[in-house]
């Protein structure tokens, strides 16, 4: 983990997350260094009183962002990922099986359910403001993808693997598919079991594909059915994904 080097002084103060910010343990950490060596040691004790309310300790959770580099010393603030990444919309909330990997660069709001082993990597937005989003086990969401429940609920199964860049748009995914990169699904489209969405591909709004179906184009069409190899890919991939996730989630990336 890095941190900026010190800008002169002994002594600098971190932030609570708890929403008072002035309660007791306002200062629970130094930021101490021999000046212009530009060398530093960072020492964060657990505050109690935040790990109740957030739910969480500190140091597994805290990141520090600087918000002025000019002072001296500089000021930090320790935000809790669960902050950061998921928000509740009025009543709508989220549910996130623990195991599940979210990037903090992810951004996910309103009713969401993700289930066991599944990841949320950089760059998605999960945006369930008017209808929920239900994300079965063992399923990863790739960088940059939006899914957005404004016109029906997303319900996507178990072991789907959403490529990089792809926008689900109020459509229903079953289990075992695969999703190619950049491919939009439209509102109310539906894939079947077993499916395989070529990359590039966009899938009509209200089209539907049965199981077991090989699609691509623009607009999406039905080539020919998965073959047993084919079958075997969409597996490879998702278990490939829940073990890469459980990497990122032991290294705190």
């Amino acid at each position: 983990m890095g941190f900026p080097p010190l800008f002169g002084g002994e002594t600098n103060t971190f932030f609570c997350p708890v929403r008072k910010p002035q309660h007791s343990c306002l200062s629970v950490g130094r930021y101490a260094g021999d000046g212009g060596k530009r060398k530093h040691q960072l020492l964060i004790p657990t505050c109690r009183q935040a790990g109740r309310e957030g739910g969480k300790a500190l140091p597994f959770l805290m990141r520090l962002t600087p918000l002025r580099y000019s002072e001296t010393p500089p000021i930090f603030f320790i935000g809790e990922l669960s902050d950061i990444m998921i928000r509740s919309l009025g009543r709508k909330k989220s549910k996130i099986d623990a195991s599940v990997f979210v990037s903090e660069n992810a951004y996910l709001v309103g009713e969401i359910e993700i289930g066991r082993n599944s990841s949320i990597w950089p760059g998605a937005v999960l945006r369930a403001d008017r209808f929920r989003i239900q994300i079965g086990r063992n399923c990863s969401i790739q960088d940059n993808c939006v899914i957005h429940a404004g016109m029906s609920d997303v319900l996507i199964g178990d072991n789907v693997t959403v490529g990089h860049g792809s926008i689900i748009h109020g459509a229903e995914i079953g289990n075992n598919v695969l999703i190619g990169m950049h491919t939009t699904l439209g509102i109310f489209s539906e894939i079947g079991d077993d499916c395989i969405i070529g990359a590039h591909s966009m899938v009509k709004d209200y089209f539907k594909v049965p199981p077991k179906s090989l699609v691509v184009g623009v607009p999406a069409r039905i080539k020919r059915a998965v073959n047993r190899k084919e079958i075997e890919r969409i597996r490879s991939a998702s278990t490939f994904y829940v073990d890469l996730s459980r990497d990122f989630k032991k290294r705190g990336l």
